[in-house]
C-alpha cells in the first residue's frame, strides 16, 4: 500500500469503513458525526427486511462505542486499550402493562435461541435488542461487523413481530410460541 493511500485510510473513522462494508452488503446506513447536536460518532443501520410490501415499521440499529457515550457524559471509566462497541435496537412497539408478564417469558424463550446479543425490555426503552463487543482500541472488522448485523437482521425481523402481536393482546403466548416454532423450527 502507498504511503499516500495509507494516510487515507488512516483519515478514515472506523464507522465509515463499516458503513461502506454495510452499503456494499445492502444496508442502508447513515453515519451521524459527533457534533455539537450529536455527542458521540454513531452509525445507524436499517435493519428491516426488504419486500415489495412496505412495513409500517422500520428496525433501526445503533451503533456506538459505549466509552464515547460515558466520556461525552462526563462519567470516568479509567484508562483501557478495550472499548466496548454496541449494536443497540429499539422495538417500536407499545407495552401493555398487563402483558408484562408474558413478554417476560416470551423473552426468555427467545433469549435462549438467538446466538448473539438479548432481547430486554425497560421503562426508558420500551422493548429492545443490544448486544456488545470489546474491541481493542476502535479496530473492529468491518466483515465481522456485517456478520453481526445480519445475525441481528434475521432475529429482530422474525422475532419482534411476535412480541408487538403479544404485547397488544392481538395473539397469546401460546399462539406465539407455536408460530415461532415454524419460523425458526
Amino acid at each position: 500500500m502507498s504511503e499516500q493511500n495509507q494516510d487515507i485510510n488512516s483519515s478514515v473513522s472506523i464507522f465509515e469503513k463499516i458503513q461502506t462494508n454495510l452499503n456494499q452488503a445492502g444496508y442502508d446506513t447513515y453515519l451521524m458525526p459527533k457534533n455539537d447536536e450529536n455527542a458521540v460518532e454513531q452509525l445507524l443501520i436499517s435493519i428491516s427486511e426488504k419486500t415489495e410490501e412496505k412495513s409500517d415499521v422500520e428496525h433501526v440499529t445503533q451503533l456506538m462505542f459505549v466509552n464515547d457515550f460515558l466520556e461525552a457524559s462526563n462519567i470516568e471509566t479509567g484508562k483501557s486499550d478495550y472499548l466496548i462497541a454496541q449494536f443497540f435496537t429499539t422495538l417500536p412497539f407499545k407495552l401493555k402493562q398487563e402483558k408484562i408478564l408474558e413478554l417476560y417469558q416470551l423473552l426468555s424463550v427467545f433469549n435462549r435461541i438467538v446466538p448473539v446479543g438479548y432481547f430486554g425490555i425497560s421503562d426508558e426503552e420500551g422493548a429492545f435488542h443490544r448486544y456488545s463487543v470489546v474491541t481493542k482500541g476502535r479496530e473492529i472488522d468491518p466483515g465481522i461487523v456485517t456478520e453481526i448485523i445480519s445475525m441481528i437482521s434475521f432475529f429482530v425481523n422474525r422475532i419482534a413481530g411476535k412480541l408487538s402481536a403479544l404485547a397488544a393482546g392481538e395473539k397469546n403466548l401460546a399462539e406465539v410460541l407455536a408460530e415461532l416454532e415454524q419460523v425458526l423450527g
